[in-house]
Protein backbone atom coordinates (compact mmCIF):
# COMPACT_ATOMS: atom_id res chain seq x y z
CA UNK A 1 0.00 0.00 0.00
CA UNK A 2 2.84 2.43 0.74
CA UNK A 3 4.38 2.01 -2.70
CA UNK A 4 0.99 2.66 -4.32
CA UNK A 5 0.77 5.94 -2.37
CA UNK A 6 4.48 6.84 -2.30
CA UNK A 7 3.90 10.13 -4.13
CA UNK A 8 1.28 11.16 -1.56
CA UNK A 9 3.59 10.17 1.30
CA UNK A 10 6.49 12.20 -0.11
CA UNK A 11 4.28 15.23 -0.80
CA UNK A 12 2.79 15.13 2.69
CA UNK A 13 6.15 14.78 4.41
CA UNK A 14 7.61 17.68 2.40
CA UNK A 15 4.53 19.76 3.24
CA UNK A 16 4.80 19.01 6.97
CA UNK A 17 8.50 19.87 7.04
CA UNK A 18 7.86 23.11 5.16
CA UNK A 19 5.04 24.07 7.53
CA UNK A 20 7.07 23.21 10.64
CA UNK A 21 10.04 25.29 9.48
CA UNK A 22 8.05 28.27 8.23
CA UNK A 23 9.40 31.57 9.52
CA UNK A 24 12.74 30.07 10.56
CA UNK A 25 16.07 31.14 9.16
CA UNK A 26 18.15 28.17 8.01
CA UNK A 27 16.33 25.54 10.08
CA UNK A 28 18.06 22.27 10.90
CA UNK A 29 15.94 19.43 9.55
CA UNK A 30 16.23 16.15 11.41
CA UNK A 31 13.79 13.32 10.72
CA UNK A 32 13.53 10.64 13.43
CA UNK A 33 11.81 7.34 12.64
CA UNK A 34 10.93 4.94 15.44
CA UNK A 35 9.77 1.51 14.34
CA UNK A 36 9.23 -1.90 15.82
CA UNK A 37 10.33 -4.72 13.56
CA UNK A 38 8.03 -7.41 14.84
CA UNK A 39 5.23 -8.54 12.56
CA UNK A 40 1.75 -7.10 12.44
CA UNK A 41 2.77 -3.49 13.07
CA UNK A 42 3.50 -2.30 9.54
CA UNK A 43 7.12 -3.31 9.94
CA UNK A 44 7.20 -4.64 6.39
CA UNK A 45 7.37 -1.12 4.99
CA UNK A 46 9.98 0.36 7.32
CA UNK A 47 12.71 0.15 4.68
CA UNK A 48 10.49 1.90 2.14
CA UNK A 49 9.61 4.67 4.59
CA UNK A 50 13.26 5.15 5.55
CA UNK A 51 14.34 5.28 1.91
CA UNK A 52 11.70 7.87 1.01
CA UNK A 53 12.22 9.96 4.16
CA UNK A 54 16.01 9.79 3.74
CA UNK A 55 15.72 11.06 0.18
CA UNK A 56 13.55 13.95 1.36
CA UNK A 57 15.91 14.78 4.23
CA UNK A 58 18.88 14.78 1.86
CA UNK A 59 17.12 16.99 -0.70
CA UNK A 60 16.19 19.48 2.04
CA UNK A 61 19.66 19.50 3.61
CA UNK A 62 18.63 17.45 6.61
CA UNK A 63 19.51 14.21 8.37
CA UNK A 64 17.57 11.01 8.92
CA UNK A 65 17.80 9.04 12.16
CA UNK A 66 16.33 5.57 12.52
CA UNK A 67 15.55 3.73 15.74
CA UNK A 68 14.49 0.14 15.22
CA UNK A 69 13.74 -2.37 17.92
CA UNK A 70 12.61 -5.93 18.38
CA UNK A 71 10.61 -7.14 21.36
CA UNK A 72 12.02 -9.75 23.68
CA UNK A 73 11.72 -13.17 22.07
CA UNK A 74 10.33 -14.70 25.25
CA UNK A 75 7.24 -12.58 25.80
CA UNK A 76 5.07 -15.48 26.90
CA UNK A 77 4.06 -15.27 30.56
CA UNK A 78 6.28 -17.05 33.06
CA UNK A 79 4.20 -19.68 34.86
CA UNK A 80 3.86 -19.21 38.59
CA UNK A 81 4.78 -22.23 40.70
Amino acid sequence: MLIDKADEFVSRLQYEITQASMGMTNPSINIHIFSGLSGGTGSGCFLDVCYLAGDIAKSMGGTLFGYFFLPDVNLSPIPYT
